[in-house]
């Protein structure tokens, strides 16, 4: 698949990536609505590191180990 605008498809993958995540705001309880802020955030900032990932190695073997480590991190600090 050719893509003409490399910068638009990371940018607009990545808005989506960060949507996916916001999608919960209507679903969840209204007490922790504030963090489903915060989450749409910092998943716009991992899904540009993680479009760049992609980028640089042309392999979505970075992408799939950011978000993982990303996703471990976040495991092991709700166990704590």
């Amino acid at each position: 698949l050719a893509v003409k605008n490399l910068k638009l498809a990371w940018v607009g993958t990545s808005v989506l990536f960060s949507y996916s995540h916001f999608h919960a705001f209507w679903f969840i309880a209204p007490d922790i609505k504030a963090f489903i802020y915060y989450q749409t955030v910092y998943t716009l900032g991992l899904g540009l590191a993680c479009g760049y990932a992609v980028y640089k190695h042309k392999s979505l073997g970075g992408a799939m180990l950011i978000h993982g480590l990303f996703n471990l991190g976040f495991y092991v600090g709700a166990l704590s």
